[in-house]
């Protein structure tokens, strides 16, 4: 009857070229968190926060700093601070002063962000994340040499500094992992009903073009726009939820075009 679907995958993408994509879109979100940071009068960061940033990273990445509970927080822990901090620009001042702190030697703020994004909680983790690496393992093939690996972490080094290694070697898991999917194709739906699609312009995890892709793929579906940062829209729009409520309730189609402000 209705189907909604907000932050979409392309499917004709392979794995690593969503990756190497979504290192291209999470770097573009950290640009906005810098500048936002900067045109703060009190940014906990400074008058340079890229800068500032960058020197933490480059601590930690040979001094890690011991967090409460006894765990080692370094320079991985620091990069998943800031990829949890691009899902949600109203985080944003927390990471800000969370980051502001490692570099004073004090790491709990950022741990506690860090496990909020990947489920740890008091009793262990939950499943989000294995569920995650099933899911994308079983969906895609990957390549199974490393000297790939290896090759394409550095081809994008340049462009993606912050995220584009990491993202190219999460992928690696899936080369070990004992079911892969078929080799990456474009749907082709025809006769369904009106599918209600969403996507953000400056979405870092599902970037934009995959909404305007899969719009192509599938006839007689609608792409409605949020202009704005953060993964998905449903959350963080009034006019996204006005318009996804009313298609779900009355199967009301937004206009083509329809563009919600963040």
């Amino acid at each position: 009857r209705a189907m909604v679907l907000d932050g979409d995958i392309d499917p004709a993408l392979s794995f690593m070229e969503e990756s190497v994509q979504q290192g291209a879109t999470f770097e573009a979100s950290y640009g906005e968190f810098v500048s936002q940071c900067q045109a703060e009068s009190g940014c906990p960061l400074g008058s340079d926060p890229g800068t500032a940033i960058t020197d933490l990273l480059n601590m930690l990445a040979t001094s890690p700093v011991l967090a409460p509970d006894g765990r080692m927080v370094g320079r991985g822990t620091a990069i998943a601070g800031l990829i949890a901090a691009m899902y949600d620009p109203g985080s944003w001042g927390s990471f800000y002063s969370a980051l502001a702190q490692a570099a004073q030697g004090s790491a709990a703020s950022l741990q506690s962000l860090v496990d909020s994004y990947t489920g740890r909680g008091p009793q262990g983790y939950d499943h989000s994340t294995p569920a995650n690496a099933a899911i994308n393992c079983d969906d895609h093939s990957v390549p199974d040499s490393l000297a790939d690996y290896d090759a394409m972490a550095l081809s994008v080094q340049a462009d993606e500094p912050h995220f584009g290694q990491d993202e190219v070697y999460s992928v690696l898991s899936c080369a070990y992992w004992p079911v892969h999917g078929p080799v990456p194709a474009p749907l082709d739906i025809t006769l369904a009903p009106p599918i209600l699609l969403v996507g953000a312009t400056h979405d870092p995890a599902t970037p934009y073009a995959w909404s305007v892709a899969l719009q192509q793929q599938i006839a007689g579906s609608v792409l409605l726009t949020r202009d704005g940062y953060g993964h998905t829209s449903y959350g963080f729009s009034d006019c996204v939820r006005s318009n996804v409520n009313a298609y779900l309730e009355a199967l009301s189609v937004p206009a083509a075009g329809t563009v919600c402000a963040s």
